[in-house]
């Protein structure tokens, strides 16, 4: 048997990048391609960004690396500008959104032994959620999608329907700290109810629960502000911060309270440290990343309003009336533009899943070839969940682009139409 040099544990798409510039990117043959997958969420600047490069060019003929055993002036002023934007008081700097994650969560078990509440180490989430890939996370994870070869889990992780009567029943049984995205991105950008999220701050604070938020995928302003609780009018206690706000080097930080810190400060910061903190290049990076982000204004505001309404998606009256509400159907009816069919499946009315063919072209200015979200990319398995599709729209678009894939009540797959 042949192997890969790289560890198969992906099927990427045979396709061969050789460069790209903001929103493009281009292959080895010079084919253009409208990039939709942004990395998982990453490249929220686009590619090749002027600025970014200039920086990192001026910053390495300075200092690249000293380790963690000193101050990074940059560093520190990354910081400053991260707590001038958010709910919290000081942030700690590590090397990966799952990295970042665990560490929350290490903050969250430390807050509560240190309060003397050790019986409260069980950590709350809730269907649908995705928060990493070491074996704290996967354990937190909607552990239904993942492998039974990873058997046994950490067994002190409860994962439920996010709903608030479900929290209720769960938090007697020593639920220290409940960890949440308010847009759910694996899960299929699930957004969590408003009314749900005040409610679970409210019992987050009548029973001394720490509430984390996982903005790892929905931070950065991939929502329009640069966290998504921003939307809600409900602030966490703590919250993970990664992909996005790197622009395509990996790190990851935790946003804390400053009350957090005053009970894990004396007890113990070892289980904190991390081997490289952020860089004086990464810093600098990083800091631009959120001066575009914030002082320059998140783009996607101006995608939402320029593209509002320009929209074709799977309409219900071309699926045939269902005969039986228990009767399931299966079709490849839907045509689109450009020859693209989508093979429907749904059930008492209401389409569930729906599978895209290998490539799909939007209508752009010109046809162009288009790279998918996670979820259609991914070895293109059912690439729209029940609760819509998951694609990650570039986040900077030129307005003569004309780019829309979204998924606001039943429309499932939605793109421009001239």
């Amino acid at each position: 048997m042949t192997i890969s040099p790289i560890l198969p544990v992906y099927s990427p798409v045979n396709i061969n990048f050789s460069h790209g510039k903001g929103i493009y990117l281009y292959d080895v043959d010079g084919e253009r391609y409208v990039d939709f997958h942004s990395g998982i969420a990453v490249s929220s600047l686009g590619h090749a960004n002027s600025r970014l490069i200039s920086t990192l060019k001026l910053q390495g003929e300075k200092l690249w690396h000293i380790s963690n055993t000193y101050n990074i002036p940059a560093a520190n002023n990354f910081a400053e500008k991260l707590i001038n934007n958010s709910f919290a008081d000081t942030v700690f700097f590590s090397n990966s959104g799952s990295e970042a994650v665990e560490c929350g969560l290490k903050i969250a078990r430390i807050y509560q032994n240190g309060k003397g509440n050790k019986t409260r180490h069980r950590i709350l989430t809730f269907h649908g959620a995705f928060h990493g890939r070491t074996f704290l996370t996967c354990a937190t994870n909607d552990k239904q999608k993942f492998s039974e070869l990873l058997n046994p889990y950490i067994d002190w992780c409860d994962n439920i329907e996010p709903n608030i009567e479900s929290v209720k029943k769960a938090i007697s049984s020593g639920i220290g700290v409940i960890l949440i995205e308010p847009i759910q991105g694996q899960g299929g950008i699930k957004v969590m109810n408003e009314v749900f999220m005040k409610e679970l701050r409210r019992l987050c604070d009548e029973n001394d629960i720490l509430l984390f938020f996982d903005c790892v995928q929905c931070g950065a302003g991939r929502t329009g502000k640069l966290f998504a609780y921003e939307h809600i009018g409900v602030e966490p206690d703590i919250c993970a911060l990664a992909k996005g706000i790197g622009g395509g080097f990996r790190w990851g930080l935790v946003l804390q309270l400053k009350r957090l810190l005053n009970i894990w400060q004396l007890v113990c910061t070892v289980p904190l440290l991390v081997a490289i903190r952020l860089q004086p290049q990464l810093s600098i990076r990083h800091s631009d990343n959120l001066v575009i982000a914030t002082i320059s204004g998140v783009n996607s505001r101006n995608e939402a309003e320029l593209l509002r309404n320009k929209k074709l998606y799977i309409e219900r009256s071309k699926l045939p009336e269902l005969n039986d509400e228990d009767e399931f159907y299966q079709s490849d009816l839907v045509d689109m533009e450009d020859n693209m069919k989508i093979k429907v499946v749904a059930y008492q009315d209401k389409i569930i899943s729906a599978h895209v063919p290998d490539y799909v072209t939007l209508a752009v200015k010109e046809t162009e070839s288009v790279i998918k979200g996670q979820t259609a990319t991914a070895s293109y398995k059912p690439a729209i969940l029940e609760n819509g599709m998951r694609v990650n729209v570039p986040q900077f678009i030129k307005e003569e682009d004309k780019i829309v894939v979204y998924t606001p009540g039943d429309s499932y797959y939605e793109r421009v139409k001239e």
